[in-house]
């Protein structure tokens, strides 16, 4: 029986761990590698190819190599790649089950890729993100159609469905071309957007809309002044709610709901695909044909984040990535490292990702030092959390309450919370503490622009930018250099406002931010560098060495949790110090293997 690193070695995220033996190979994590990433690419201005990127991601090192482990990854994926490379299709999956440690892109963010009949094992509540998260994606690409997933047609299928669509397009007497034909395959909104534009070209639709519109304008202009209501805010509102409704119902009746709806039905019958998900509790040992794994629950930035013990032919492989041992649910780490500390295990495999950090606050300091921030700001309170750090939100929760304000959050975050559904004592989406704020769509009304958002556009406490404007004193709001133009153009917040950015090393950074910022640190650092351009020219106080409950382990404390599990050999993975970590466990008998990507490590038994 052997291990496999094809992620997670020298680098921080990307983990990859195969388990193979005797009749059955597993998998823990398929996580994005951000280290190869940024190598070659530099998020959302370039990524990799939408259509069946395969081939060139494993050219790179970014995924495995398929004619290494035939069947790990799907058949429509290796039939689309044949044509350009030499791989083969499978029947059987190569890993029969892939358990998913937590909901971090950098964790599970490939297994995409993996192959249809493998099982996905995940927590509850990680599967509830993860549904999340594919739902708020902005940008359709296979790695964010993980639990369901649309087959990659092939170039015969393809071609047919252009003309397909082509015919539809050519019987309205609408204009088709190549990017049309982009926008339409890329996902139903960005299809829709395109129908509307192309019928507002047409002149009669024009006119008749434009006519009706300057109609009801004039109208309630003139009802407003007889009833002497001069409210232009007032105007404003009954104006843009209209006409949004109105384009609905022009557009609709010229056509575009019935193409839309064509067009659907012939994308529809390119096959899609569906994941099969087991879900895993912690201490509920789960029985396959040769191994046993073992969920333990560990704290962390995410909800619902798990280490485990896995059993096989007498030997026990121990896996931690990523734990903290501070912050929320810390007893759950306590108690993971103490099962361990009890098992004798052979091989713990264990992140290092915090190599030279051992300063962590505690949750008192954070609060406190926030609290007189906040005391500080003359109007609007501006937090910056990134979105898949649960926890961190529901800390600004907590101070929302001690200083008797709202915490103010975007529709993102709300469906985040709506996923948690008041676990861990999370407050619920409709708390009484939360405001949630409309965006201002696409026609600059606030209509939802996507479907999943009208859930949160009709609760009880949403809340516009105009509105947040003028209770400014009331509110924290979330937010950070990518809300800009929202803050600035449309909330305004007056000076003396107070944004305030936890202080997150690099490392931290890149694996928390992944669904806003480009994984460069040049990038990252300019991009603070805009920020306070914006704060100088609005007058804001920046708080910028705000403290910060980390969800990663000190390094002091990765080495206690080594030193009190025992294991007879140890491997760091997640990170890029593995020989500083071998050095701080001289003074043991702990054997330090410092893995190399994609080498076998054959397992031996505890002597």
């Amino acid at each position: 029986m052997h291990i496999i690193l094809e992620g997670g070695v020298h680098e921080i995220g990307g983990n990859k761990l195969f388990i193979i033996g005797k009749k059955e190979r597993i998998g823990i994590d398929f996580g994005r590698s951000f280290s190869v990433e940024k190598r070659f690419y530099s998020r959302p201005f370039m990524r990799p190819p939408k259509w069946n990127p395969l081939p060139v991601l494993v050219d790179i090192g970014y995924l495995p190599n398929p004619k290494s482990y035939e069947g790990l990854y799907r058949n429509d994926l290796i039939e689309a790649s044949r044509s350009v490379r030499d791989y083969n299709l499978s029947k059987e999956p190569f890993l029969s089950h892939l358990f998913i440690s937590h909901a971090h892109s950098d964790h599970y963010g490939s297994a995409a890729y993996l192959h249809e009949l493998t099982n996905i094992c995940v927590g509850r509540k990680t599967k509830d993100l993860l549904e999340a998260y594919e739902e708020i994606s902005s940008k359709i690409t296979i790695e964010n159609e993980f639990l369901k997933y649309k087959k990659i047609p092939t170039n015969e299928e393809l071609r047919s469905l252009k003309e397909r669509i082509s015919e539809i397009f050519r019987e309205y007497k609408l204009t088709f071309n190549d990017e049309i034909f982009e926008k339409i395959i890329s996902g139903s909104e960005e299809a829709r957007k395109a129908i509307n534009k192309e019928i507002k070209k047409d002149q009669s639709v024009k006119e008749i809309f434009e006519k009706i519109r300057d109609g009801v304008i004039g109208v309630t202009n003139s009802v407003l002044k007889k009833r002497n209501i001069e409210s232009k805010e007032l105007l404003k509102k009954i104006i843009s709610s209209f006409v949004a409704n109105l384009e609905r119902i022009i557009f609709g009746s010229f056509g575009s709901d019935e193409i839309y709806s064509k067009i659907k039905g012939e994308k529809e019958k390119i096959s899609s695909g569906e994941r099969s998900l087991k879900i895993i509790e912690d201490e509920k040992l789960i029985k396959l044909e040769e191994f046993e794994v073992l969920p333990l629950r560990v704290s962390h930035q995410v909800v619902d984040s798990y280490a485990f013990i896995v059993y096989a032919n007498g030997k026990k492989i121990g896996y931690i990535s990523d734990f903290r041992w501070h912050g929320d649910e810390v007893e759950k780490t306590t108690k993971c490292i103490e099962r361990m500390s009890k098992e004798k295990i052979d091989y713990l495999l264990i992140e290092f990702t915090r190599a030279h950090e051992d300063y962590e606050p505690t949750r008192e300091q954070v609060i406190e030092r926030e609290i007189q921030a906040i005391k500080r700001s003359k109007g609007l309170t501006i937090v910056d959390v990134p979105l898949s750090n649960n926890w961190e939100l529901n800390l600004q929760y907590q101070i929302a309450k001690l200083t008797n304000k709202y915490l103010c959050i975007s529709p993102k975050f709300a469906r985040i919370l709506k996923a948690i559904d008041g676990s861990y004592g999370f407050p619920k989406v409709e708390d009484k503490n939360i405001l949630i704020y409309k965006d201002k769509n696409s026609e600059g009304d606030y209509s939802p622009d996507r479907k999943w958002e009208e859930f949160f556009f009709n609760l009880k406490n949403t809340i516009t930018t105009e509105e947040i404007h003028k209770n400014q004193g009331d509110i924290i709001f979330i937010g950070g250099y990518f809300d800009v133009n929202r803050i600035f153009s449309e909330i305004r917040p007056v000076p003396g406002s107070v944004y305030i950015r936890p202080f997150r090393t690099y490392e931290e950074g890149s694996l928390e931010e992944e669904d806003i910022l480009p994984e460069i640190e040049a990038e990252r650092l300019a991009s603070l560098v805009r920020m306070e351009q914006w704060l100088r020219v609005y007058n804001l106080f920046w708080e910028t060495k705000m403290p910060y409950i980390s969800g990663h382990a000190t390094s002091s404390d990765v080495i206690r949790a080594v030193k009190e599990i025992n294991p007879k050999n140890v491997i760091p993975i997640h990170t890029e110090h593995p020989k500083y970590f071998a050095s701080l466990l001289r003074d043991t008998n702990i054997n330090v293997i410092i893995p190399e990507k994609g080498k076998e490590i054959l397992l031996t038994g505890r002597k």
